[in-house]
């Protein structure tokens, strides 16, 4: 039922919850999240026996290295320090 107390009708209840999936999917854009950079090509590798990932934000637009064992991103200076050794 609708909120006038109308039935709605099944299509119009789809379009709906599909417009709110694209409303969600827009919003998670717009937020961005880290995924592998050069297209999703980028392989993990190993530095001290810890497992890192190059990433770039997909709503900042920037790339950083993830530390795949502690679940964090690098600040630019903690990867100079720890990649430059």
């Amino acid at each position: 039922m609708s909120r006038q107390g109308e039935p709605t009708k099944p299509k119009e209840r789809e379009m709906n919850l599909i417009e709110r999936l694209d409303e969600l999917r827009e919003r998670q854009y717009q937020a961005g999240s880290w995924v592998p950079a050069c297209g999703g090509a980028e392989v993990p590798f190993v530095k001290n026996g810890k497992r890192y990932l190059y990433c770039w934000h997909t709503g900042v637009g920037k790339h950083a290295y993830l530390d795949l064992d502690a679940d964090i991103v690098l600040t630019d200076e903690e990867a100079f320090r720890l990649f430059s050794t």
